[in-house]
């Protein structure tokens, strides 16, 4: 049965029930530590973010789509991602990733949340109609176990493609090996922006933002494509372009 939910600039219909019943069936969702880290925190949400997400049926901990990237904060993390839920948007505005803007988004405490004109990576379980409900939120790093991807090149290893090559910023081309074997890692402390996804296939995306790396006072506008193997995203290529 559709409820119809009066939710600052938006009005909607959902079917609380259909869409809680979806969640409980389960959801398979990536056992990265960055996407643990994103599940043990949303298990101890404020008040607030707990209700919105409860009112409309969604198990917070179980996303469509999940990415994160690093902050300027050591011990906090952006992620972005998006849910299902069955349901219609009746009055408000959309938003997509290149149209986030407080007009049609409304920020709960540490979450921001519109409601998406686009629907992607859905599961053949949910009901329809679909709604995508697209977020980010800085999250706080929970798990005892810290984050050491930037640092460890068995991770990065891990995160690459075994064909994986990138266009560097530099003017080199770097392959997996290289990457991954003969590069000195280290922290690296950058602000992103402007960051888009733009699926090409079921299992394939393209993502484009732009960073600033505060060390060297350079802008570079990115680009990689990643490919979802057996629940696994691993990049298969990616380029950095200096913004002169």
């Amino acid at each position: 049965m559709f409820e119809t939910i009066r939710i600052n600039n938006w009005l909607v219909e959902i079917d609380v029930a259909k869409t809680r019943a979806f969640y409980e069936r389960g959801i398979d969702v990536c056992t990265c530590l960055d996407c643990q880290n994103f599940v043990a925190a949303c298990q101890r949400l404020e008040q607030p973010v707990a209700h919105f997400f409860q009112q409309l049926g969604i198990q917070v901990t179980m996303p469509a789509h999940l990415s994160q990237f690093s902050t300027a904060h050591p011990m906090k993390k952006l992620y972005i991602g998006h849910y299902h839920l069955v349901g219609n948007l009746l009055e408000g505005e959309r938003s997509n990733t290149s149209n986030w803007n407080p007009t049609n988004t409304m920020a709960i405490q540490n979450f921001i949340v519109g409601f998406s004109d686009e629907v992607t990576f859905v599961s053949e379980n949910v009901p329809e109609p679909v709604l995508q409900l697209d977020f980010e939120a800085d999250i706080c790093w929970v798990l005892d176990e810290q984050p050491e991807i930037r640092r460890s090149k068995e991770e990065l290893a891990n995160l690459l493609a075994d064909g994986f090559f990138e266009f560097g910023s530099s003017g080199k081309v770097l392959y997996k090996g290289e990457t991954s074997q003969t590069i000195e890692l280290g922290e690296v402390h950058m602000r992103l922006s402007d960051f888009d996804i733009h699926p090409l296939s079921d299992d394939i995306i393209l993502t484009t933002y732009k960073i600033y790396n505060e060390c060297t006072e350079q802008f570079s506008l990115r680009s990689s494509i990643w490919k979802c193997v057996d629940g696994n995203w691993k990049m298969h290529f990616h380029q950095g372009t200096n913004i002169m």
